[in-house]
């Protein structure tokens, strides 16, 4: 399991290195050319994850549809599944601390 990230001044990338271990970004500028291409990234996806989920239910919902083909079609699910919490960790973690997390962090 990953560790808890904070809210801070560094940015988790859409994308890990070779190893697997996260990337961050930290910049003054979060509309640099670094941080493009992450939102880039990160809307091909989610558009992505739109089409593995259409594709997923007219496999899944289809009584006919092969074991292979249902098996395929859930690794599908769990990595767009994991490309998107990835995603909404990453602008949670850019989101302003509320009032009450300011509180917290007292």
């Amino acid at each position: 399991m990953e560790r808890v990230r904070e809210r801070g001044d560094t940015r988790l990338l859409p994308w890990k290195t070779e190893s697997g271990k996260e990337c961050l970004l930290s910049t003054d500028d979060p509309a640099g050319p670094l941080s493009r291409i992450a939102d880039a990234l990160e809307e091909k996806q989610i558009e992505a994850a739109g089409h593995v989920l259409e594709a997923a239910i007219s496999t899944l919902t289809n009584p006919l549809s092969p074991r292979s083909e249902i098996e395929y079609m859930s690794r599908r699910l769990v990595e767009v599944l994991a490309d998107v919490m990835r995603i909404a960790e990453s602008r949670r973690l850019r989101l302003p601390a509320t009032a009450s997390q300011r509180a917290e962090d007292k």
